[in-house]
C-alpha cells in the first residue's frame, strides 16, 4: 500500500475539539495506474510507490471551518432526561478532584466554544475526565428558527452543515445567546458560573458532537453505557465524508469496478 497520513482536528466541522491522525492507504497497483494517468509532478524525495511515469499523491481536501459551538447541538431542556443530571454526591466527587480545583472551566462546557474531546468512558470516567453541561443554561434556551445560523458566507466552500455532510439542528433545538448577546462593551463573557450540579451530554447531543445525522442510533448496544462508549470511540463522520469524496475524486474506487 501507498500510505499517507495527516492530523486533522474535527473542530473544523463539528463543535468538538478532536485531533486524530487519519491514514489514507491506496493499493500499490491502483496507485501506480493513477500515477501514470496524472501529469508528472516534480518531487524531491524517493517514493516507494513511484511508478515509471511518476508517483501518486493523495490530494488532501481543504476542509472549511464552520465555526460551530456547543450551543448548536443542545437539546431543548424538556427533552433532557432527568437522569442526565449529576447527583450532588457525584458532583462533589468531581469538585474534589485536583484537576477540577485547578481548572474548573475545563470540566464545564461553554456555549460559545467547542466541547472537549468526547471519550469512550464519558459516563464511566466522569469523575476525572468528562465535560458537563451547566444546568443553569436551561432558562436561557430559546427555540432555534433554522439551521441557517451555522452558514458561512465565503464563496467556493461548503457553506452549511448540510453541505459538509452534517446533520442540521432540528427545529426547536436549544440555542443559547450568541457571543454578541452575552458580551458587554466588546468584552467576552466570563465562563458560566455553575451554581448547581451540571448534567451529562445526552446521547443525541454526543451523536451531534460527532457529526452523525439525526436518524442515527448506535447499533448492538445492550445499555446506555455501551452506546456512549460506541459514540466516544467513533471518528467524526463529516471528516470521513471529506476524505471519501477526495478518494472518489481521485478515481481510486474506479479500478475496483474493473473485472
Amino acid at each position: 500500500y501507498c500510505v499517507e497520513y495527516r492530523c486533522i482536528n474535527s473542530v473544523l466541522l463539528v463543535p468538538q475539539n478532536r485531533s486524530r491522525v487519519y491514514f489514507v492507504c491506496v493499493r500499490k497497483d491502483v496507485a501506480g495506474r493513477l500515477a501514470r494517468q496524472a501529469p508528472p509532478q516534480p518531487t524531491s524525495n524517493e517514493d516507494e510507490c513511484a511508478s515509471h511515469s511518476g508517483s501518486f499523491q493523495f490530494q488532501w481536501p481543504d476542509i472549511p471551518d464552520l465555526g460551530r459551538c456547543v450551543r448548536d447541538i443542545l437539546e431543548p431542556v424538556e427533552s433532557v432526561p432527568a437522569e442526565c443530571t449529576l447527583s450532588q454526591h457525584k458532583w462533589c466527587k468531581v469538585q474534589a478532584q485536583p484537576y477540577y480545583q485547578k481548572h474548573p472551566d475545563a470540566r464545564v462546557a461553554r456555549p460559545d466554544k467547542p466541547a472537549a474531546t468526547l471519550i469512550s468512558s464519558y459516563k464511566k470516567g466522569y469523575v476525572k475526565y468528562s465535560q458537563f453541561v451547566p444546568s443553569d443554561w436551561s432558562h436561557k434556551c430559546v427555540p432555534s428558527s433554522s439551521s441557517s445560523s451555522f452558514a458561512q458566507e465565503e464563496e467556493g466552500v461548503l457553506t452549511t452543515p448540510e453541505d459538509a455532510g452534517l446533520a442540521a439542528a432540528p427545529a426547536g433545538a436549544a440555542v443559547l445567546p450568541t457571543p454578541d448577546e452575552s458580551t458587554a462593551g466588546g468584552v467576552a463573557a466570563a465562563p458560566p458560573a455553575v451554581t448547581s450540579a451540571p448534567r451529562f451530554f445526552t446521547l443525541r447531543e454526543c451523536c451531534r458532537l460527532q457529526g452523525f445525522p439525526e436518524w442515527y442510533i448506535p447499533n448492538g448496544c445492550c445499555n446506555e453505557g455501551q452506546a456512549y462508549r460506541q459514540i466516544g470511540n467513533a471518528v467524526s463522520a463529516p471528516v470521513i465524508c471529506f476524505l471519501g469524496r477526495a478518494l472518489m475524486a481521485a478515481g481510486v474506487f474506479e479500478f475496483d469496478r474493473e473485472p
